[in-house]
């Protein structure tokens, strides 16, 4: 079939050689996305009105090895987000042709940086085998009714720059938050701009928050204040500006604690997770218990990984992690369950020093119930596969043993005789799994279990086809 009529873009590059560029015949089409395989660079998330409507709200990005724009449908996906390729509205046939910048600019359009080379070779451009005249920009805007603006904000007060904040345009509104971090308000521009964090507008409300930030307003008190804010955006800001550039109060964090139980925004507690990588250990642990009974994130594709990301580096708080799962009942909740139980212990095992292997003890002993003494077991099992168990301190190895042993292999490794007596009796029965005997056998070879040798020749006799016998002729 034909292909689609091209988007109502104009083209206007801006290059050290016009002509030249213009010659080489750099077009504009839609395809479908799964006819071409993606691999983004760097994007801008068109929310201007210069565009046609079907452009506006979309990701647009780079691709500078398949040398093209693409634009996108963008869609939450719990935490995170999801995009739907929709075609490339910048495309060429000069495989030149490398775009690896995109921004957009205050007058609405977009402009695209080429850098224009051969081929993408970081080796060579990071010692400096590029060349700079050849790069050059290019602007996509809109084909009909395009008037060039300028956006001059010199001389403006505070109080118009606090306008901004509604604009629609991003760049406008980051212009002047911009613009404000070197001006000093007044009293009545700082209670103008408190007024503004109350805003309905979340937009408003965001860029409000930023311009306390940015003048020097923003404190513990505020930062309070903003834990009850209707908008999930302002809430996770103000946790993320607090904790990164406040030494936190107690009060705060009583209030941010309590917080955690009642927050409804799977975004916010994603900030709330990463924050608890950031503070001290008892905050740390009181953040990471209350995040744990959201079992509604159980299914996200990041906010586990993310409550796990802050115990992994806190692993070495050991009063802390004690506290987190000093409660029965965090044992048993399904995050817990799911994403942290079996990796915890598989940290502390590959570690193999005493302190770490002391608290694997620990867990052993603190497990509530069959279910997490067998997560905990498949960790370390993992964790020691191939390696020897004889520097093990006694009491991980008996908890290991009060919560079952784990599995016939790791029973025969921990030279149980009954599991072994059971080894040697499964490897003998030729109506077995052949893959259970196969990994009794390595693990009693590991351990130079000598009671398994006659075993092994028996079976291996008794499989034994003509071609093996003329080998061992």
């Amino acid at each position: 079939p034909p292909p689609p009529p091209p988007p109502p873009f104009f083209l206007h590059p801006h290059a050290a050689n016009r002509d030249a560029q213009e010659s080489r015949g750099l077009e504009m089409c839609i395809r479908d996305s799964s006819q071409v395989p993606r691999f983004t660079h760097t994007f801008v998330i068109y929310e201007d009105t210069n565009l046609p409507e079907k452009y506006q709200n979309k990701l647009f990005g780079v691709e500078p090895l398949q040398g093209r724009v693409v634009y996108s449908d963008v869609a939450g996906e719990g935490s995170t987000f999801k995009t739907e390729d929709l075609g490339f509205p910048l495309k060429t046939t000069d495989t030149w042709f490398r775009p690896v910048d995109i921004q957009v600019g205050p007058d609405g359009a977009i402009y695209v940086a080429d850098l224009y080379e051969q081929r993408i070779d970081h080796a060579s451009h990071y010692q400096g085998r590029v060349d700079n005249t050849n790069g050059r920009i290019y602007r996509i805007r809109s084909k009909q009714g395009w008037q060039p603006s300028a956006f001059n904000v010199n001389g403006w007060s505070n109080q118009e720059l606090f306008d901004l904040f509604k604009s629609n345009i991003r760049i406008h509104r980051q212009i002047a938050i911009r613009l404000l971090k070197n001006r000093t308000l007044s009293n009545t521009e700082t209670q103008h701009l408190h007024e503004l964090l109350n805003s309905e507008n979340e937009i408003v409300a965001l860029n409000a928050l930023w311009a306390h930030q940015v003048t020097g307003h923003f404190n513990l008190e505020l930062a309070s204040t903003a834990l009850m804010s209707p908008h999930d955006s302002v809430r996770s800001w103000s946790i993320r500006l607090a904790a990164d550039h406040i030494d936190l109060s107690d009060a705060y964090k009583t209030v941010l604690v309590r917080s955690i139980a009642a927050e409804p925004s799977v975004h916010v507690r994603s900030q709330l997770a990463a924050t608890a990588r950031r503070v001290d250990p008892e905050l740390f642990a009181q953040m990471i218990q209350a995040l744990l009974y959201h079992g509604e994130d159980a299914g996200d594709k990041h906010v586990p990984l993310m409550i796990w990301w802050a115990i992994e580096a806190n692993a070495n708080q050991y009063e802390a992690l004690k506290f987190i799962l000093g409660d029965a009942s965090v044992w048993n909740q399904e995050i817990t369950q799911d994403f942290i139980i079996e990796r915890l212990a598989k940290r502390y095992a590959m570690s193999g020093k005493r302190d770490e292997l002391d608290m694997l003890s620990w867990l052993f002993k603190s497990a509530p119930d069959d279910d997490s003494k067998s997560l905990l077991l498949k960790g370390f099992e993992e964790s020691f596969e191939g390696r020897s168990l004889a520097s093990l301190p006694e009491p991980l190895l008996n908890g290991i043993r009060e919560a079952g042993g784990g599995s016939p292999i790791l029973r025969v490794r921990l030279g149980q005789p009954e599991a072994t007596t059971k080894a040697l009796a499964d490897i003998a029965n030729t109506k077995g799994e052949v893959a259970v005997r196969a990994g009794l056998i390595n693990v009693l070879g590991q351990i130079k279990n000598q009671d398994a040798v006659p075993v092994s020749y028996t079976h291996l006799r008794a499989h034994e086809t003509p071609e093996h016998r003329g080998l061992r002729g």
